[in-house]
């Protein structure tokens, strides 16, 4: 019983000692997009073995990434996620690999913008992945689309790249203290009384919008309270944009009305007549209105488009 005991121990004691073992390795690499700015993104490790999907954020402007990842040979793939962007991925590709050579990449060597996988083994590191390629081919944008459970077509059209983006309509943020605390009362608008309750509570949130300019729901549609002066407006371009729309997609990643605080650029999606219109929408300060600079016009998701009485 003695030695019985005495080896339970020793062997207990062993094990305890033996050194921890990483269960996966690290993969990193720069982040790129179309332009200087760089979105924040969402990346996506997908291993096509097994399935696995995992998924890390970034920040705005952040240059580089570093994920932790189970053993297994992964793709690497990213997503603009910022409300406006345009819908597309960057992906570490074979274009993405040969142009961090750069006579390679002068010399016009690096066409091929086909996927890679990066095998990740235990305690490994791998750099260089970077999710640069933002011109993958359809094949592969495809494949992508397919493991984000996206129907074909539903990825990036040449007319989102030229899509405004809210990074080209800065606002000048306001400085904190100088919000108004009252509505303006001297108009006789009867929508003040009736959108009372909401009013204060957008005075109390603050700005959301363009700076200094709360955007809130109202009946029948969105309404606009400037900060600096305490005047509201009811946009007639804001109108009836129900956020309950079943024509709109209920699996989208943003709401039909698009906004942030340091851009003066909105977007608006609705069904308008036989299809599903997004409008680009700019705050002027001086005219104190919103006014289009762009619009995008795609096909009515299935579930809107009118009976026929035909199959």
């Amino acid at each position: 019983m003695f030695l019985r005991k005495f080896f339970s121990r020793l062997l207990l004691s062993s094990l305890l000692a033996l050194p921890a073992v990483a269960v996966g390795g690290t993969v990193s690499g720069e982040l790129g997009f179309l332009g200087e700015l760089v979105p924040a993104l969402r990346i996506h490790a997908w291993q096509p073995a097994t399935g696995q999907h995992l998924v890390l954020t970034t920040q705005r402007q952040q240059r580089r990434y570093t994920m932790q990842l189970p053993p297994g040979r992964w793709v690497l793939f990213a997503r603009p996620n910022e409300p406006g962007a345009p819908d597309l991925y960057g992906a570490y590709s074979r274009f993405a690999a040969c142009s961090r050579n750069p006579q390679a990449l002068r010399s016009g060597a690096c066409t091929d913008h086909g996927l890679l996988e990066i095998p990740v083994w235990k305690t490994g590191r791998v750099d260089g992945v970077d999710l640069t390629d933002w011109y993958i081919d359809e094949a592969s944008a495809a494949r992508l689309d397919a493991v984000l459970g996206r129907g074909p077509g539903e990825s990036y059209t040449e007319a989102a790249l030229a899509a405004p983006r809210f990074s080209e309509y800065p606002a000048a943020l306001l400085p904190p203290g100088t919000a108004t605390t009252a509505v303006d009362a001297d108009s006789a608008d009867p929508r003040l009384t009736r959108d009372q309750a909401a009013l204060a509570a957008a005075l109390a949130r603050g700005p959301n919008f363009a700076g200094s300019l709360a955007l809130f729901a109202v009946p029948g549609g969105t309404a606009v309270l400037d900060l600096r002066s305490g005047q509201v407006r009811w946009p007639i371009a804001l109108a009836e944009n129900a956020l309950d729309n079943p024509c709109l997609d209920p699996k989208a990643e943003h709401e039909p009305l698009q906004f942030r605080r340091d851009s003066r650029l909105l977007t608006v999606t609705r069904p308008e007549a036989e299809q599903m219109v997004t409008r680009y929408l700019v705050w002027h300060d001086a005219k104190g209105r919103l006014e289009e600079v762009a619009s995008l016009t795609s096909a009515l998701p299935e579930r809107c488009r009118p009976a026929t009485g035909t199959r």
